[in-house]
C-alpha cells in the first residue's frame, strides 16, 4: 500500500510540473519572427547632423547647372556642388564690387538651378570669396577623381560657417 502512494505522489508531482512546464504565457510567437524589442535604432534622419546643415558623404558636381547659373548676365562665373536635395552655389559677379548677391538674384539663381533639377529643395547661394575659391577647389578634386570622404568634414564646416542656417 506504502508503494502505490509513493508512486501515485510521484505520477502526480510529474504531472502537475509537466503541465506548469507547458504553459506559454501567450508567446504564441512564430520561430521566424525576430522581435526587435531591446535594439536601438537611429532616429535622426541619415546624412543630416542635427541643426548643422548637410553631412552628406555623396557630394556631386553641377557642371550643367553651374553652365545655366553662369548665363546670367550678373554672374561671371558659377560652381555648383549638388548634396542630397541641397544645391550650394558659389558665383562670381561680373560687377565685381558686388559685394553680396541680392535676394532678387539668389531667386533667379535657384530658378535656373531648378530648372536642370527639379527636385532640389534648398538653394543655397554666395558670392562669398572663400566659398567661390573653396567651392571650385571642391570641384577640381571630385572631378579629378579624389574620394569625396576625403574632404567631407571640410566640406560641411565650410558649409555650416558661410550658411549657418541650412537645413
Amino acid at each position: 500500500m506504502n508503494r502505490i502512494k509513493q508512486f501515485s505522489a510521484i505520477c502526480l508531482i510529474g504531472l502537475v510540473l509537466t503541465g506548469c512546464g507547458m504553459a506559454q504565457n501567450n508567446n504564441d510567437r512564430d520561430q521566424q519572427v525576430d522581435d526587435n524589442d531591446n535594439r536601438e535604432t537611429e532616429t535622426r534622419q541619415q546624412g543630416y547632423d542635427d541643426n548643422a546643415g548637410p553631412v552628406e558623404d555623396r557630394l556631386e558636381v553641377a557642371d550643367e547647372t553651374a553652365e545655366r547659373v553662369a548665363e546670367l548676365d550678373e554672374v561671371e562665373r558659377a560652381n555648383v556642388l549638388i548634396a542630397g536635395d541641397n544645391a550650394y552655389v558659389a558665383v562670381m559677379m561680373t560687377d565685381r564690387g558686388e559685394d553680396e548677391v541680392t535676394e532678387e538674384l539668389k531667386e533667379k539663381i535657384a530658378e535656373q538651378v531648378r530648372k536642370t533639377d527639379e527636385n532640389m529643395n534648398n538653394v543655397y547661394v554666395s558670392s562669398n570669396p572663400d566659398f567661390v575659391e573653396r567651392a571650385r577647389d571642391y570641384t577640381d578634386r571630385i572631378n579629378n577623381g579624389e574620394p569625396v570622404k576625403g574632404f567631407v568634414d571640410e566640406f560641411n564646416e565650410t558649409i555650416r560657417r558661410i550658411f549657418p542656417n541650412a537645413k
